[in-house]
């Protein structure tokens, strides 16, 4: 066996200091999963994977209301996070 470095469950995700009642915030898990819905469904009907979504996510002059959206919903998740 090689000597190279391995991450597993036990080693990163099991101790990592997670904040009290991580595991059952409801509100961060269905601001999350509104937001990728949304997102899978913008990238669908635009036939656009993550790059291109993302390039017009952070381009200013873009005012496309699907991307405003996606631009909401992004901050609603930050707030969620916080």
């Amino acid at each position: 066996m090689k000597d190279d470095l391995r991450y597993s469950v036990s080693d990163c995700f099991s101790t990592f200091p997670f904040p009290n009642g991580f595991g059952s915030e409801n509100d961060l898990e269905t601001t999350g999963k509104t937001y990728y819905d949304f997102r899978a469904q913008l990238m669908i009907e635009a036939n656009k994977g993550l790059t291109h979504t993302y390039n017009r996510f952070h381009d200013s002059y873009d005012s496309d209301p699907a991307i405003q959206r996606l631009r909401d919903l992004h901050a609603d998740m930050d707030r969620a996070v916080l």
